[in-house]
C-alpha cells in the first residue's frame, strides 16, 4: 500500500511539533492559577561557584526495547563549555537509566581530571538516594548509584539552590581518581 505524502501537511505537522517542543522546554513549573491558566517559569542555567564545575546529565529510555541514550555536558565556573558526550545504554528501568546518566557524568568528570563537581539531574529519586541512602531508590538503580557514590568519594550534599533558585536537584561531590 502506497501512501502519498503531502509536503504542506508534513511541514505543518513539523512546525506544530517544534512549537510544542520549544514551548515545553521553556516551562519548568506547571501550577495553575485561579483562572485555570498555567503559570510559566523560564529555566536558566546557573554557573557553579569556584572551584566546582557543573556536569548536567539526562537519560532517555524506551520501556519496549530497554534501550536509551545518556547525554552529559560539562561547564566551568564561567559557564564555558568544557566537554559533552552521548552514550547508548541498555537499562532495565527508567530509574536505572537515570542512574546510568549520573555514572557517565562522574566518569567523564574523572576522565577530565575534575575534582569538584556539581552533578545536576532531573531525577529526584537518584539525587535523593545519593544525598541520603541508596536504599530509598529502585533496586535496579542501586548498583549503579553505589558506583556513583564510590566515584564521588562518599561526600554527598543535597544542593538545592547553590545560589541558583532555578536549580532543582544536584549532588555536590569531590571525585576520586
Amino acid at each position: 500500500m502506497r501512501v502519498s505524502i503531502n509536503p504542506s501537511k508534513v511541514m505543518a505537522a513539523v512546525s506544530a511539533a517544534m512549537g510544542a517542543f520549544f514551548g515545553a522546554k521553556a516551562v519548568v513549573g506547571g501550577r495553575r492559577g485561579g483562572d485555570g491558566r498555567r503559570d510559566t517559569q523560564i529555566s536558566r542555567w546557573c554557573a557553579p561557584a569556584s572551584p566546582f564545575v557543573k556536569i548536567n546529565v539526562d537519560a532517555s529510555w524506551s520501556k519496549a526495547s530497554k534501550m536509551g541514550f545518556v547525554g552529559v555536558i560539562v561547564r566551568d565556573l564561567e559557564s564555558k563549555f568544557v566537554a559533552a558526550a552521548r552514550y547508548a545504554i541498555k537499562a532495565p528501568s527508567a530509574a536505572a537509566a537515570e542512574a546510568t546518566s549520573l555514572l557517565h557524568g562522574c566518569q567523564l568528570g574523572a576522565d577530565l581530571g575534575v575534582r569538584y563537581v556539581i552533578l545536576e539531574s532531573d531525577s529526584l529519586e537518584a539525587i535523593n538516594c545519593l544525598s541520603s541512602s541508596l536504599s530509598l531508590g529502585s533496586w535496579e538503580a542501586f548498583p549503579v548509584l553505589a558506583r556513583v557514590k564510590q566515584l564521588g568519594g562518599g561526600i554527598s550534599l543535597i544542593a538545592v539552590g547553590l545560589g541558583c533558585p532555578e536549580l532543582l536537584m544536584a549532588w555536590r561531590t569531590r571525585l576520586r581518581r
